[in-house]
């Protein structure tokens, strides 16, 4: 997408015109794709043009909150008039200012670290509740006590990680021996949703149940709560495995309506089933009543 967009945008370039990359890109993207891309017009960059990256900054359901001002934003231009002229263009846009860095590919590599801290974070976050559940800890009273100290901020700890930012951005870094840290904390968060079902099938062995067979109503299917988002939606890694291992699923959320889960997940209603496990994804306080069942059996997810 990116370079088809550059190559409408060559045939159109005229002298004196800025082009600024706004999407996540590995970094050089700028430099060495786009800008090559950009002077099929007969232009030169840096004497007939500018070029800068200037990352989005934005999360799904507030991106206009956080264009306007929410964070700073980062201006990397591929020369000097570049980065000074993107940097005039976002001090109005941006009330919360701008930070002109290096170069292009410094503003790429800005982006990327900022998913990575989550990505790895959160990989953190979810092995702490593995060992927390191994030992009969409750990981939620962990983490908010340990989070009292200045120095400490664990994430919270969930079923995988979503979106189209922070699983994707790994990959964009990701080779042999430097990146082993980033690697292993994309095994992890990618295993959590084979973690949720492994607690399912505990939970129903409890209460004398198989998990072959039962009906499990999993609540919870896009990425963010409240927002109609599914990129890379844990909820579907959960429904696969649940299926694998002879689940009947059935699916819930507030945002999604009745053929929207059918044709994005395949799942549907539990339309008068009786549900043997609900498994709530979210850390929402979903109102979830479909007078199924006499007794739902809850899923902590991490005790």
């Amino acid at each position: 997408m990116v370079t088809s967009a550059a190559k409408a945008i060559s045939k159109g370039l005229e002298n004196g015109d800025l082009v600024i990359v706004e999407t996540t890109v590995p970094p050089g993207t700028t430099k060495n794709i786009v800008a090559p891309i950009l002077e099929e017009s007969g232009l030169k960059i840096g004497e007939d043009f500018g070029l800068a990256h200037c990352p989005e900054r934005t999360m799904s359901g507030r991106a206009i909150k956080d264009i306007l001002g929410a964070y700073p934003k980062i201006v990397g231009g591929i020369d000097k008039k570049s980065t000074e002229t993107a940097t005039a263009i976002y001090t109005v846009i941006n009330e919360r200012g701008v930070i002109p860095v290096t170069s292009s590919t410094t503003a790429e590599m800005i982006k990327i670290a900022e998913g990575l801290y989550r990505d790895v974070n959160i990989a953190l976050a979810n092995e702490i509740a593995l060992i927390s559940s191994e030992n009969g800890i409750d990981v939620w009273e962990v983490v908010e006590a340990a989070n009292t100290q200045p120095y400490c901020n664990i994430h919270k700890p969930g079923p995988g990680v979503g979106g189209h930012c922070i699983p994707v951005y790994p990959w964009f870094v990701m080779n042999g021996e430097t990146t082993r840290l980033i690697r292993t904390a994309r095994e992890v968060n990618d295993s959590m949703p084979i973690y949720v079902v492994k607690k399912v099938s505990e939970t129903l062995k409890h209460s004398g149940r198989s998990l072959n067979g039962s009906n499990v109503l999993v609540v919870g299917l896009v990425y963010r709560p409240g927002i109609k988002e599914m990129a890379n939606t844990p909820a579907r890694g959960v429904i696969k495995e649940l299926r694998a291992l002879g689940a009947n699923v059935f699916g819930y959320d507030p945002v999604l309506k009745e053929e929207e889960m059918k044709s994005l997940l395949g799942v549907e209603s539990p339309n008068g089933h009786k549900i043997d496990c609900t498994v709530l994804l979210h850390d929402c306080n979903y109102n979830v009543n479909f007078n199924t069942a006499s007794s739902v059996t809850p899923l902590t997810m991490f005790k």
